[in-house]
């Protein structure tokens, strides 16, 4: 059984509810999400009790473009150039968080998971909060993803303010996850994107700075 949700009129109006704490869902490059805006601790409090998680576990931010991850991310160079790139498919970083992360979303170590996406529904949220927002999986906990926001059963439903309804439908796969720490790059989980193109990012990065 599934349950009709509202749609936004515009993305202005879908962060108008992102902002007042209301949780919305939308497509995203890989799969559809539940956005809540990680500078308002109620929305961060509904979402724990939505998946069920325990404070303080962290959840994925994504934003439309590298430079409203400023302050979101320690700043290393590092991870400047692998959120700058234009990856065919969508790439995760977990980083050192950087000042701006609430701590609700920070992981337990001190880290931030970003991405940068590029489906028109983020970049239209994007342009209108101009700072990361998380994303987390369309569905309860327990429970597969949602293959679309119209397929939600009515407990989602009743939690969401509605949907932003923009863009073709995503990819259906997760991003690939990595993990740089020190320098270190590590793959967390297996995506689309090879391991080989990512270094390769980091090697231009290395050479154009070695003296």
């Amino acid at each position: 059984m599934t349950a009709a949700l509202p749609v936004f009129a515009s993305p202005a109006d879908a962060a108008d509810a992102l902002r007042a704490g209301r949780l919305i869902a939308h497509a995203t490059e890989g799969l559809y999400g539940i956005a809540a805006d990680p500078l308002c601790p109620a929305a961060l409090a509904a979402l724990d009790a939505l998946k069920g998680r325990a404070a303080g576990q962290g959840y994925v931010l994504i934003a439309a473009n590298a430079r409203d991850c400023e302050g979101w991310a320690a700043a290393d160079a590092q991870v400047r150039a692998l959120l700058a790139h234009d990856w065919p498919t969508p790439l995760t970083v977990v980083c050192a968080a950087g000042p701006q992360v609430p701590a609700p979303v920070r992981g337990e170590d001190g880290t931030v998971a970003l991405r940068i996406d590029r489906h028109p529904a983020s970049q239209a949220i994007g342009a209108q909060l101009q700072h990361p927002w998380v994303s987390t999986s369309l569905n309860l906990r327990g429970q597969p993803p949602a293959r679309h926001w119209r397929d939600v059963p009515p407990a989602l439903a009743q939690a969401l303010a509605g949907a932003l309804d923009l863009g073709p439908e995503p990819r259906g796969v997760p991003s690939t996850l990595v993990r740089l720490a020190g320098g270190q790059l590590q793959i967390v989980r297996e995506g689309e994107l090879r391991l080989e193109a990512i270094q390769q990012v980091l090697a231009s990065l290395a050479a154009a700075v070695a003296p």
